[in-house]
Formats: structure tokens, C-alpha cells, sequence
């Protein structure tokens, strides 16, 4: 009786992308629904030839490059991809697309029609050990597979913003179909989309995705989507741990400090409002962070060429201000508490000489009262002897 043949294990290795376009890869195997991401293609085809080794079924891994299918590869394939790429030192952004190039993994295959010589148009299913049979209708999971690896692009014209997005120029990379349920705009450079992909009588579950066009580079036609939300948790969570710092080596005295040679040290944008110099190794800056839509608080940094560590091609802000800016600051303090101090003196002396005046007024009234009714008296005491010595 003969054995039962073990089936094929699928693999997917493609290229997955942040939001500031930086490369890494991911390695799924087919039926999960988790994938396992590394920074290099060399250390993902790594982990599946080991995989491989130990799987007692036959392995195959299919790359996909921008979405879009580039090959198959066995394990012995990989084998020769990884020697070729280390001997030619191919870039990471590039070795999918130089394996496919140099021929080193399977290729759907073009078949003759009576009429005409036509390709076909193959999916993943074609080059496995069913290869011989008609693609008819796609699986759940192959579905899935295709979801896991789709990539959302705007086309794109020069000057364009968000308020420019629609079901027109938003599209997939693979055959998927992209069904927009919203698109809300947030500025004109960044917008929140929420999307379904489907194909046939399957659909996705409810996605989302974020446009940048601040990552836009002139010329560019085609700006890809991110699916790595930035909300204002994740501003403020990366606004506690960023700094500022001078890069030592554009720069070797506060005198010579411009803007460009102020750094930040996480993905946040730090934004110089004012460079103060006020000695030839002391610098006040005055900034503040930004990312997308978001902006953080006014902050005040104190740098001094001083305190450098010799280690490091960073100068970052010392933790007190400098000497003569506490010396200063004290010096005001001082100064307030002397004029609070010397105020209610001041309001004492006015009384005081304001009083003196009016008490001695007031003695002289009484002086002339009393003069006066004396004269009336002596009067009187007149008048009364003139009647009495004419009687």
C-alpha cells in the first residue's frame, strides 16, 4: 500500500514597510493569522530554510514585493538565493526584485492558445503541486493571504492633498477590490480611511488606513498607505521620552549654532522658534515638537559646549540653566521683594505729611474763633456802659 504524500507547507515572505518608509520583512505561514517580522531579508529566509529543516512535510515560500507576486522559491532554492545575495550585497529594498530578475525562484509559466500567444494570469495557487489544474474560485484562506499582504496606494498629481482622495485614484496592488466605506479628512496632509477588500462573493473585514502627503517626495506618483494609526496617545507617550540635541560635528561653539544643527532625537519634528547666545559656549533655545497634526508646548533647552562627553557626537541640553541665568533670575527675585518691602513706607510717610497740615489748620481755626467771639464780647460789655451813662 503506498504511503500518503505529505502536503505542500506554504510560506509568505513579503516586504512590509513603516510609516517613515523604513524596510523590514515579514513571515507568515499559510493558515495563521500572525506573521513574524525581521529587520532584513536575509535573517527572514534565514528563519525558513530552519523552519524548513524542521517541518517533516515539503516547504515552499512565496515572496511578494509591493503586494504583487515575484516568485517561489523550494528549500533548496534558498539555499542559492541566500548565497547569491550575500556575494552580490543586495540591498534589502531591492532583493526581491533581483531574485525574480536573476531568474533564482519559479515564475508562472505562459501557456500558447491556438489563435495566439497570451500569459496567463497566475496566482500563488498555480505554482504549487496543483499546478496542473484551472484556477476556479479563490479559498478563504488564500483570501486572507492575499488581505495579509495587500497594499493601499493613492494615485497621485503634483500639489495634491487629502481633500483630493477618492474611489477614482485609491487602489490595491494586488487583484483585490477596494470598497472606501469613509475617508476622513484631518488637514490637508493627513486623511483616515476606512476600507473593505474583496474579490468574488468574499470580503474583508472593516480596515484602516492613514495617507500622509507630508511624506510625499516630489515627482512621486504613487503614495502608499500606512496602517499604522498616530493617534494623540502615541504623541504624547513619544513627547515624554524626546530631546533635542547639537550634532557636535557641524558645530563646535554656541557662536556657530544654527537651526539645522539641532536635532531631535526621536521621530517627532522639533521646530527652533529662537537660538540665544549668550556666551561663546552657551546656548538658550526656545522650541517645540510637531508631528503630522499634532503640536506639542513651548520648551527651553540650555546648552553648554562645556559639558560635552567626548564619547558622543550628541550635545544635549544640560539639566540646570547656566550660572548667570540663575544669577539673573535671583536678581529679579531680589528686586521684587526690595519694591514690596519699600511700598508700605512710602504710603506711611504720605500719610504722615498729608496729617501734619491739616492738624495745624485746624489750630488756627480755633485760635480765630475764640479772638473773634472776645471782640464781640468787649463789644457788648461797650454798648451796654454807653446806654447806661446816657440814662
Amino acid at each position: 500500500m503506498a504511503s500518503k504524500k505529505s502536503p505542500l507547507i506554504k510560506y509568505y515572505l513579503a516586504e512590509k514597510f513603516d510609516k517613515n518608509r523604513n524596510i523590514s520583512f515579514n513571515l507568515k505561514k499559510q493558515g495563521l493569522k500572525t506573521h513574524e517580522n525581521y529587520k532584513t531579508f536575509q535573517k527572514a529566509l534565514e528563519t525558513f530554510i530552519e523552519k524548513s529543516l524542521a517541518s517533516k512535510s515539503p516547504t515552499k515560500v512565496w515572496f511578494h514585493r509591493e503586494g504583487a507576486f515575484k516568485g517561489t522559491a523550494s528549500l533548496e532554492q534558498c539555499y542559492v538565493i541566500l548565497k547569491r545575495i550575500k556575494e552580490e550585497k543586495t540591498k534589502d529594498e531591492h532583493v526581491i526584485e533581483f531574485i525574480n530578475q536573476e531568474q533564482l525562484v519559479e515564475k508562472s509559466t505562459p501557456k500558447k492558445t491556438n489563435k495566439q500567444e497570451e500569459v496567463e494570469v497566475f496566482t500563488e495557487e498555480h505554482l504549487s503541486e496543483e499546478n496542473d489544474q484551472k484556477y476556479s474560485k479563490m479559498s478563504a484562506d488564500e483570501f486572507s493571504e492575499l488581505v495579509s499582504v495587500a497594499k493601499i496606494y493613492a494615485s497621485v498629481k503634483p500639489n495634491d492633498n487629502t481633500f483630493d482622495l477618492c474611489h477614482k485614484n485609491i487602489f490595491c496592488t494586488n487583484d483585490l477590490e477596494v470598497k472606501i466605506e469613509q475617508i476622513n479628512v484631518l488637514c490637508k496632509k493627513i486623511a483616515l480611511m476606512h476600507f473593505r477588500l474583496f474579490k468574488d462573493d468574499q470580503t474583508s473585514d472593516l480596515l484602516e488606513c492613514v495617507f500622509l502627503f507630508d511624506t510625499l517626495k516630489p515627482g512621486q506618483d504613487k503614495l502608499y498607505a500606512t496602517d499604522e494609526i498616530f493617534r494623540v496617545e502615541d504623541f504624547n507617550d513619544l513627547l515624554d521620552h524626546s530631546n533635542i540635541y547639537i550634532d557636535k560635528d557641524n558645530v563646535t561653539s554656541a557662536i556657530e549654532l544654527k537651526c539645522s544643527h539641532i536635532m531631535s532625537d526621536s521621530s517627532l519634528d522639533a521646530k527652533i522658534i529662537s537660538i540665544n547666545v549668550t556666551d561663546k559656549y552657551r546656548a538658550v533655545v526656545d522650541y517645540f515638537f510637531t508631528k503630522h497634526n499634532y503640536v506639542s508646548e513651548i520648551k527651553r533647552a540650555y546648552f553648554d559646549f562645556n559639558n560635552q562627553n567626548e564619547e558622543s557626537n550628541k550635545l544635549y541640553e544640560t539639566v540646570l540653566a547656566p550660572q548667570q541665568e540663575l544669577i539673573e533670575q535671583e536678581q529679579v527675585i531680589e528686586q521684587q521683594e526690595n519694591e514690596q518691602l519699600e511700598q508700605p513706607l512710602e504710603v506711611t510717610e504720605q500719610i504722615v505729611e498729608t496729617t501734619k497740615p491739616a492738624s495745624t489748620s485746624k489750630k488756627y481755626e480755633t485760635i480765630i474763633w475764640l479772638l473773634v467771639n472776645l471782640i464781640i464780647i468787649e463789644l457788648v460789655i461797650i454798648a451796654l456802659l454807653l446806654v447806661l451813662q446816657f440814662t
